[in-house]
């Protein structure tokens, strides 16, 4: 029977810190898994693969997209409401990290890696709290 993607729903920001958490698991040694340990994290991870590359490259037939969505008899004024508020939240978290990139590039430290964790909710919440994210980010900056 197929497991439906636990990942189906969630915004960029979850899917980011998913995916590194999953390269950090993959990428240092465990203990041996078992086959059904191994398993389970397989078909994770291809669940995960899987919204990243819908998300990616997002079409009219991916499920959850809005044409898909009006198609079945969703509203179509809800459907693009609910998108434009998920396009808009994603479109902040993706704004605070290329201005983090920018300003630290490879030089982040332990403690600029906690400042961004604890501006992505302020940061995706709405546009003066980017405002807001991106000021701090300076002032860290400047510290720095």
């Amino acid at each position: 029977m197929p497991t439906s993607n636990p990942y189906l729903n969630e915004p960029y920001d979850a899917l980011y810190g998913t995916a590194q958490k999953r390269a950090g698991e993959l990428m240092k040694p465990s203990g041996p898994r078992t086959p059904e340990q191994r398993a389970a994290l397989a078909l994770d991870t291809a669940h995960l693969l899987l919204v990243m590359a819908m998300k990616i490259s997002r079409s009219e037939y991916s499920a959850g997209s809005p044409q898909k969505d009006v198609a079945f008899g969703a509203s179509l004024a809800d459907v693009f409401t609910r998108d434009y508020h998920r396009q808009v939240r994603e479109l902040r978290w993706r704004v605070l990290n290329e201005a983090v990139d920018t300003a630290l590039g490879k030089q982040r430290s332990l403690s600029a890696n906690e400042l961004i964790k604890s501006l992505t909710d302020k940061t995706t919440e709405s546009d003066e709290g980017l405002f807001e994210a991106l000021a701090e980010l300076e002032a860290f900056r400047e510290r720095k």
